[in-house]
Order: structure tokens, then sequence, then C-alpha cells
């Protein structure tokens, strides 16, 4: 009976290890999937900077050419 309990014991404490490793995995992925992302984000902030300033630039020649004009 005691060995019984023991051996039940072991095989808890055995699924129980394997799901703790799988679940630290899956966090692992989580983390990197969230490092790619916040990658891409900034890639597109700066990309959306850049547009931002040229669309000034090109506001700014046409505001020119609409005062030359009056």
């Amino acid at each position: 009976m005691l060995l019984t309990t023991v051996e039940i014991h072991q095989r808890d404490m055995e699924a129980f290890r394997i799901n703790a490793d799988r679940t630290n995995r899956n966090v692992e992925a989580i983390l990197q999937i969230m490092s790619q992302s916040l990658e891409r984000m900034e890639v597109m902030e700066s990309d959306i900077r850049g547009l931002q300033t040229e669309n000034r630039r090109i506001l700014d020649v046409l505001q020119q050419r609409n005062s030359d004009n009056i």
C-alpha cells in the first residue's frame, strides 16, 4: 500500500515536471514572438515618422507655392 502511494506520487511529480517544462517552453516562445512583434512595431513607428516628415515637407512646398501664386 505504501509502495503504491509512493509510486503514484512519483508519477504525479514526473507528470508535473513534464507539464512545467512544456509551460516554460510555451512561455519562452510567447516571449520571443512578443519581442519580434515589438521590433516590427519599432520599425513601423520609424517608417510612420519618416512619412509624417515627408508629408510636412510636401505640405510646406504646396503652401509656399500657394502663397507665391496669391
